[in-house]
């Protein structure tokens, strides 16, 4: 009889939401008032936490009668397979992006800083790191297709970004293309008027605002409230209410008190409404 060999099971793996947790962490940390520098250090923090978390911190090497060496411990794709091992990637990511964006902001104040040599180095450091998180995440069986699907579209923003500051139009916007984010509609349109080249993606570019657009307009549609037809409503008038009625009530009145010798049946009423 032959023993049948166990079956090895397979590596469990890692999901995680990219572009939520990127999005969330903006908008609770700096990014929703354009406070960059907020944001940065949260960022900083968070990459510190991990590493804690993971006691994965980079350490020195001491040896006796002798200065310390540091020794770093960078993520290999066998790690992976925890997804904290991704978010430690993607705030580094974050780090160097935001502090690009500080020194941006403040080389507009004054045009002949040289801040504006810093942001495209931090521009670079983050397009590098975005580049390592691709080689981490791709053909990797300890990552789900959507989380490298997500990685794809982020990496892309990140390499436009750097494209831009170095206006390197048209490569800007094949990587903004291909990140296919809303937020991104205006740089592919500056990058449109600034690369002079009409066959760049042009069809491309209309198609994806037609697409924005109809978008925005059904978020605008959803908002609406949903307005009764026969409720009186109120208005504020230097701070004190005032009851308004429906306008049609108003025509009604006016027909009848322009017309006082003949009386309108309820039937010419409610086509008045109606014609209104």
């Amino acid at each position: 009889m032959t023993s049948k060999e166990p079956k090895e099971p397979k590596p469990i793996s890692s999901s995680l939401n990219i572009l939520q947790l990127i999005k969330t962490a903006q908008q609770k940390h700096g990014l929703r008032h354009e406070n960059y520098q907020r944001y940065r250090g949260y960022c900083a923090r968070r990459v510190e936490r991990i590493r804690k978390s993971l006691k994965f911190t980079h350490h020195y090497k001491c040896l006796p009668k002798r200065p310390g060496k540091f020794i770093a411990r960078t993520v290999t794709p066998e790690l992976v397979g925890d997804k904290r091992y991704l978010e430690l990637i993607v705030f580094e990511i974050e780090r160097c992006w935001a502090h690009a964006m500080e020194f941006k902001f403040e080389a507009l104040d004054d045009p002949l800083s040289r801040k504006k040599f810093g942001m495209r180095q931090k521009f670079r450091k983050a397009a590098k790191w975005a580049q390592f998180l691709g080689g981490l995440v791709k053909d990797n069986e300890l990552v789900q297709e959507i989380t490298n699907l997500e990685s794809q579209a982020y990496i892309s923003f990140v390499q436009g970004s750097l494209e831009l500051e170095l206006r390197k139009w048209k490569e800007a916007a094949e990587q903004f293309n291909a990140s296919r984010c809303r937020e991104v509609e205006n740089l592919l349109k500056l990058c449109r008027s600034e690369s002079g080249d009409a066959n760049v993606l042009i069809s491309t570019i209309s198609s994806m605002q037609l697409n924005a657009s109809e978008n925005e307009q059904m978020d605008i549609d959803n908002e609406k409230p949903a307005l009764p037809l026969m409720t009186k409503k109120k208005q504020k008038f230097e701070g004190k209410p005032i009851p308004v009625a429906p306008f049609f009530i108003d025509l009604a009145r006016n027909h009848l008190d322009n017309k006082p010798s003949k009386k309108p049946s309820d039937a010419t009423k409610w086509m008045e409404c109606r014609r209104v």
